[in-house]
């Protein structure tokens, strides 16, 4: 029985939609339509090039790579910035430009290595700029709709990222069927830059600037240090951390077999998979819609019911000889990582003092992807392979993510960081 938490609706649709949180919605959007349509173009390029599972796992690490050396550098750099929003704006700016040089390599090169490698490199420094856009971004939402729309807010945001996403990755499949890798680089380079002006519409008063420990630039493990001695005074964290580490481990090579499921299984071209994966986006929107409806009740239990869930699916996933039913459960399990997503997130920006809110995003990125390249290439090398191993894959994580459910169930450190957090409108932050 899910437990009913009090919010304080009287204020919830002035401070929802105003003009900040409008501005900082679009800007998110138009963001992540260039991200995702980048990374599933790059995968479809790559695949078209290569045909290596191993190759498409490395351009996919890259990505985790970029999290795990500067996400928590990202974040004690915003908590220091008494404009957080200038981050959001040097990040797709600086992707912008980079989108820029990518369009020249493919114009003026033929070399298949140079094209990879060339691939690889934009990947890592997208996920760059994406560290500080993401921590920027998300610590800045408490101070714009309130401690007790910030579920709502997400769940807002992650239906648009997830309406982008599908128009991205479908616009990648035709473009790259029609007139190749070039004019879709022209248009994710634009979306970058109509991102970055959007932002200068973001005016909030400047913070408090955090007076905790000095930045240190010259190595990147003392910023991770950093950020590690100031999450930990948030009661539970580690909890946080152990969930998005394991699920996005095991979500890893279910991303590498579905490149190879679209195109291999069910004999359809290669432009397919953008399409299927368009089709997988939607329960992104339907996940935001339930966790939306779902606002009002205990997070605790709305997560615990999620991985169980989770956990059964990927299961059932390891068992299924059914390509539908496959397709059935995958598009179920995206409804499911949109649910935990938001409800983590949400309970995170109202649970960890502002002060600190950077550093922790920080933390909570590089916790997010440190065992990602590993699930990545385990996905690579099974798929090259044989694909006849990935449902044992799959058993495999599903049994680890019911570990982690009864973990999560029963441990105090899990219980401890949900504690006091459903009444979110006695949480208070604090701005000049």
């Amino acid at each position: 029985m899910l437990k009913r938490v009090p919010l304080n609706s009287t204020t919830i649709e002035q401070s929802l939609w105003s003009r900040n949180y409008k501005a900082l919605l679009f800007s998110i959007t138009t963001t992540k339509f260039g991200s995702v349509g980048f990374i599933v173009a790059a995968t479809m390029v790559v695949k078209e090039l290569v045909d290596s599972g191993v190759i498409i796992a490395l351009i996919l690490s890259m990505s985790a790579l970029a999290g795990i050396l500067f996400a928590s550098f990202a974040g004690i750099v915003v908590d220091n910035s008494a404009r957080k929003q200038l981050f959001m704006r040097w990040s797709d700016a600086s992707a912008f430009l980079v989108s820029c040089a990518l369009i020249l390599i493919f114009a003026f090169t033929a070399s298949l290595y140079v094209k990879v490698i060339s691939l690889m490199i934009v990947v890592f420094l997208f996920s760059c700029f994406e560290c500080f856009f993401n921590v920027s971004s998300r610590s800045l939402l408490p101070a714009i709709v309130g401690p007790a729309n910030i579920t709502r807010a997400n769940a807002n945001i992650v239906t648009c990222v997830s309406v982008a996403s599908i128009s991205s990755q479908g616009l990648a499949a035709l473009i790259l069927a029609v007139v190749g890798p070039i004019v879709f680089f022209i248009i994710d380079a634009l979306t970058y830059l109509l991102s970055a002006l959007s932002s200068f519409f973001i005016c909030l008063k400047p913070t408090k600037k955090a007076e905790t420990l000095p930045i240190k630039y010259k190595m990147v493990f003392s910023s991770i240090k950093q950020s590690w001695l100031a999450s930990k005074d948030v009661p539970g964290i580690s909890a946080l951390f152990i969930l998005v580490s394991v699920v996005n481990f095991i979500s890893a090579p279910t991303a590498m077999y579905i490149v190879f499921l679209v195109v291999d299984r069910l004999g359809l071209s290669l432009h397919w998979y953008a399409w299927f994966m368009a089709f997988l986006t939607l329960g992104g929107v339907t996940g935001a819609f339930i966790s939306k409806q779902l606002a009002r009740y205990s997070r605790y239990h709305i997560l615990f019911f999620a991985l169980v869930s989770l956990s059964l699916l990927k299961t059932a996933l390891a068992f299924s000889s059914s390509l539908l039913l496959s397709v059935v459960i995958l598009f179920l399990e995206a409804n499911l990582y949109t649910i935990i997503s938001i409800m983590l997130i949400s309970h995170l920006q109202t649970r960890a003092p502002h002060e600190i809110l950077g550093k922790v995003l920080g933390m909570t990125e590089l916790f997010g992807r440190v065992f990602m390249p590993a699930g990545l290439l385990i996905g690579g090398v099974l798929v090259d392979a044989t694909q006849k191993n990935m449902p044992m894959v799959f058993f495999l994580n599903g049994v680890l993510l019911g570990v982690v459910c009864v973990i999560y169930g029963y441990l105090p450190v899990f219980k401890l960081f949900f504690r006091d957090a459903d009444t979110t409108e006695n949480l208070a932050v604090e701005y000049d």
